[in-house]
């Protein structure tokens, strides 16, 4: 510390006794200096005669002096004739023998605490806050000062900066970005908003499975759905066939043998990050038509198969279902096209193909954060996290994957354990699944199932670990998975200890206005 430094501030809010005592305690003790529970800097001593005496201190005990007396004090002040000035015009000597004969380092931690209050307070008047709630010397009513500074005395140095962080938390929820926040009493509307439940129960759209609709209750607006899977299983394939039946309101059934109206006819954009336009349009196709996506790679198919392949065409050219891919991208990218779809195409139903990091991403994570080498599950966390409030900022529903780690061949049971990269994601969605192929411990269940009749085999099991918003959790789906067409079929559920669970199906019928079929272009 330059011992020349004189600086005074303009506030000398401050209490005599505890600056004496303070300063006291430390010429008999200087080690006090360094206890880590008691920091002291000059800019806590308001007055510069103060900030003199403490400055040849600290130059002392940092030149080894272990005991300190008015002698040291003078003798060391002689050498710069300014401070030395001060020092005497304020009866300098007579100050240190005062001090240190009253100090008790007893009673240190007592008149620390009071002095680093002053500090704060004369910290914060430097910083242009009003602190005339806190301490107010300006009263002069001897009833009011007295319940002042009873006040005063009762607040520790944390108290009062809480004090002052509650007055800036409440001025940045008014302008700053804190405006998504709600804050009211709990039983708010809460008799309207059940009155409105039982007109319009709180359910989002169909899942091509009706249970899953069931345990999901929908694709519900705000939500954002995480369904994991290994590479090649399919994640892909099920986005698409999802996002085909949100978007377009007719397919073929197969079993029926012939086309279906579902009037589901919403916007919807599908984000990819490997497929082009073209593999992709090719499983929307297979998905709508009912026809084998490998014929119609091929050319080669029977004349109604044609058929309806060319409907299935005509219905995908109407629907608003848009196609972006992205394959250098950062948070800020994947974030600003959801919201330009959402202004510009009024686009509620996002499917992105899937969470992953790249380069420019941890690029951006660093550059925001300031922090270099973060990890790959901090990164997937802080996109999880915007993709999240991008849900519930714009009201709009996110259904996206990621990879799992290699283990998902040997574990038992299949949760967010094995989610590649960011086990934590799982915090921050509303559903957490993951999809893999039957394995060898399903096939006693699935041995089970057939005795019983049925035709269709299951292929794949949903292993689904969160719902929020559900009383379903820790179960398993299993369905027939048709890749070729982008169709999954149930077949059952069970707990995770294999027991059969009845889960019944929900289908959610559409019923469109004359308006919406003039806006689609449908001929029903």
């Amino acid at each position: 510390m330059d011992i020349k430094e004189t600086k005074t501030i303009k506030s000398k809010l401050a209490d005599k006794l505890a600056t004496m005592q303070v300063l006291g305690c430390i010429m008999k003790n200087p080690l006090l200096l360094k206890h880590k529970d008691f920091p002291i800097t000059i800019e806590d001593f308001p007055e510069q005669f103060h900030r003199i005496i403490f400055g040849a201190i600290e130059y002392l005990v940092a030149e080894g002096a272990d005991k300190l007396g008015y002698v040291d004090i003078d003798q060391f002040l002689c050498k710069y004739e300014i401070q030395h000035k001060v020092f005497t015009d304020n009866k300098g000597l007579e100050y240190i023998t005062r001090a240190t004969q009253i100090a008790e380092e007893s009673n240190f931690e007592y008149y620390y605490k009071i002095f680093k209050k002053f500090s704060l307070l004369n910290r914060l008047v430097e910083k242009g806050f009003d602190i005339s709630a806190i301490y107010d010397d300006t009263i002069l009513d001897p009833v009011k000062l007295v319940q002042m500074q009873k006040q005063f005395d009762s607040l520790s140095v944390n108290d009062i900066i809480n004090y002052v962080e509650l007055k800036l938390i409440d001025i940045k929820q008014d302008f700053g970005n804190a405006n998504n926040i709600v804050q009211c009493k709990a039983g708010q509307d809460l008799r309207d908003n059940i009155e409105k439940l039982k007109q319009t129960p709180d359910i989002g759209l169909s899942l091509q499975s009706p249970k899953l609709t069931t345990i999901y209750r929908g694709q519900r607006l705000g939500g954002f759905y995480v369904e994991s899977s290994a590479q090649g299983v399919g994640k892909s394939r099920r986005m698409a066939g999802e996002s085909a039946h949100l978007a377009v309101p007719e397919y073929y059934d197969l079993q029926k043998k012939k086309w279906v109206i579902t009037n589901i006819q919403e916007n919807v954009l599908y984000i990819s990050t490997e497929l082009q336009l073209n593999e992709v349009q090719t499983i929307w196709v297979a998905n709508i038509s009912g026809v084998e996506e490998e014929k119609i790679l091929d050319g080669k198919y029977t004349a109604a198969e044609e058929q309806r392949v060319l409907k299935a065409i005509s219905l995908i050219e109407k629907a608003n279902l848009y196609f972006v891919q992205i394959t250098n991208y950062d948070i800020d990218d994947i974030e600003n096209l959801i919201k330009k779809y959402y202004q510009k195409y009024q686009v509620n139903y996002v499917y992105y193909d899937y969470l992953s990091t790249t380069i420019k991403i941890m690029t951006e994570v660093s550059s925001k954060t300031r922090m270099n080498g973060l990890r790959e599950d901090q990164i997937l966390l802080q996109f999880c996290t915007r993709l999240k409030d991008l849900c519930t900022e714009l009201g709009i529903f996110i259904w996206s994957a990621t990879q799992l780690s290699g283990e998902w061949k040997t574990v038992k049971e299949a949760d967010q354990q094995l989610l590649r990269g960011a086990k934590s994601i799982s915090d921050k969605i509303d559903i957490g699944s993951i999809l893999l192929p039957v394995r060898e411990t399903d096939k006693p269940l699935i041995d089970q199932y057939m005795k019983k009749g049925f035709q269709l085999p299951p292929t794949h099991c949903i292993h689904i670990y969160k719902v929020r918003r559900g009383h379903f959790n820790n179960i398993k789906l299993y369905v027939n998975f048709d890749r070729a067409l982008a169709r999954m079929t149930d077949c059952f559920v069970t707990n995770n200890e294999g027991k059969m669970l009845e889960v019944k199906d929900t289908n959610i019928e559409i019923v469109l206005d004359t308006t919406a079929e003039k806006k689609y272009g449908y001929d029903f």
